[in-house]
């Protein structure tokens, strides 16, 4: 995936912004949050550098409210991705919160930085899957309708146009739902989207692409069983992102490392590995 220098140097990058009292924070203060934790638990899983962390532990244990729920949605499900990470459970039982919450958004719900019309149905499909709780019909329905609404002529997903990120959240939607993708020809999205520069760009012809367009075609690719056409292009850019604190930031063109974007980059390099056994099969 990477050598054995840069992996050293990226883990010590993820250790230096664990915080005091447990937990990660990527500005390097004394303020853990859920979401920086959970990408620097997953990287350090998938650099093969994960350790017990009793005191993260206590951390995560202690954001879930008396009632079992928690401050909001995905916060929550940050803490229950990594506690399940670090082989730990919740004190309280999470499963009566996580049926309260509608897998999808009402009319204006979306928050305007929401990347994804469907990131809402793919935590919450992830969380069920974490807690051994099995989609009924109704919340099956529910999901596939709003996934088919949609769903464009040119295979992709997406609102108001198709976009990699989307389509690549719909089909790991299709895939925890056990639903075939290949009805809704997303491969041929997937298709335009490659790019010589930069391998995947989130739309047609839009340049320049940034590291969760990279990650989200990757994904895509692996989930449609469709190797990228680029596979240099996508480790040349992964690379390019990459600063000399062992972070990766967002772009080829600079800006600090960050917890999220280094989560986006080494997994993106997992999947390529994936993505080199499946053509090696072919």
């Amino acid at each position: 995936m990477i050598s054995d220098v840069e992996r050293k140097e990226t883990i010590r990058f993820i250790t230096d912004r664990r915080c005091v009292s447990g937990g990660y924070c990527h500005y390097r203060l004394d303020e853990p949050n859920a979401a920086d934790t959970f990408f620097a638990l997953d990287t350090l899983r998938l650099l093969g550098a994960l350790a017990p962390d009793p005191v993260t532990g206590d951390l995560l244990l202690r954001m879930q409210h008396p009632d079992g729920g928690y401050p909001a949605f995905y916060a929550g499900a940050y803490v229950l991705r990594c506690l399940t990470l670090i082989g730990m459970g919740p004190a309280i039982d999470p499963r009566p919160w996580l049926s309260s919450i509608s897998p999808v958004p009402g009319t204006g719900e979306r928050p305007i930085e929401s990347v994804s019309v469907f990131e809402r149905a793919c935590t919450h499909l992830d969380l069920c899957l974490t807690l051994g709780i099995h989609p009924d019909e109704q919340l099956r329905d529910a999901v596939l309708r709003h996934l088919t609404a949609y769903h464009n002529p040119d295979g992709g997903f997406g609102h108001p146009r198709s976009s990699l990120i989307e389509t690549a959240h719909a089909l790991a939607i299709l895939d925890m739902l056990g639903e075939p993708n290949g009805k809704f020809g997303a491969e041929r999205f997937l298709r335009r989207c490659e790019d010589a520069a930069f391998g995947y760009l989130n739309t047609p012809g839009a340049t320049p692409a940034f590291i969760e367009h990279l990650a989200a075609g990757v994904e895509c690719a692996v989930l449609t069983g469709r190797p990228p056409r680029f596979p240099e292009s996508c480790r040349t850019f992964v690379n390019e992102c990459r600063n000399r604190n062992g972070g990766y930031s967002r772009s080829i063109y600079g800006g600090i490392s960050t917890l999220e974007n280094t989560h986006l980059a080494i997994r993106a390099l997992a999947l390529m590995n994936q993505t080199e056994q499946m053509e090696r099969l072919v």
